[in-house]
């Protein structure tokens, strides 16, 4: 991608994140433009690459909106993105080697210590949750794999940003973390593949609870 296109997509996919673009709302090139001085192409240029990635809509003759997924596609979202986790858990519980598991640990130790009464605990959260499962992917061994679920972590994120947000889910995460831990250390791929299947469905049971169509 040129500066441009690169600065386009940037300033988007910030907005996304931090809730200035909420679920439904139109994204007028034309003022966009305008307000960052970036020519229209580049700013398309990034919106198609936002919508193959999951987070706009482009239609022809009528614009660009932040996605407004029904409650059955997110659920179905989660659906394939908790079985991607097991198996890169598996993989991870498969192939890992001594000493290789203290990193993991490291992190979730931070997740726990987190102050719930921080005002920047969701983004600190998020970053160490983002730290945590690309450990796991590293240990699974299989960069392809691991390219795609990074794509489906960043769609979930902006799921529950733009709905519960993350605070909420810390302690449990933390809790699941903990016992992934174990089963990859014992080596005991069936279970590392259960955790983290169950870990992923239950943060789509968590947003189908606050979910408001």
């Amino acid at each position: 991608m040129s500066s441009k296109n690169m600065q386009a997509y940037a300033l988007i996919r910030d907005r996304l994140f931090t809730g200035r673009y909420a679920f439904g709302d139109s994204i007028s090139v034309k003022e966009l433009s305008e307000e960052t001085k970036i020519s229209r192409q580049p700013i398309m240029t990034a919106l198609y690459r936002l919508q193959e990635q999951g987070f706009i809509e482009i239609t022809a003759q009528v614009g660009s909106r932040v996605v407004q997924p029904a409650l059955q596609e997110v659920l179905d979202f989660y659906q394939m993105f908790a079985a991607i986790e097991g198996v890169l858990a598996g993989l991870a519980a498969n192939r890992v080697q001594p000493g290789q598991i203290e990193k993991l640990q490291d992190i979730n130790h931070r997740i726990d210590a987190l102050d719930p009464d921080d005002p920047n605990i969701e983004q600190a959260y998020r970053s160490l949750n983002i730290a945590f499962h690309t450990e796991l992917h590293a240990l699974a061994q299989s960069p392809q794999v691991s390219l795609r679920q990074q794509a489906n972590f960043d769609l979930s994120d902006f799921y529950m940003l733009q709905t519960t947000g993350f605070k909420q889910n810390l302690h449990v995460a933390s809790q699941a973390h903990q016992d992934l831990i174990v089963a990859i250390r014992e080596k005991n791929v069936a279970l590392a593949i259960n955790i983290a299947s169950h870990h992923i469905l239950d943060v789509g049971e968590y947003l189908k609870r606050n979910w408001q169509e």
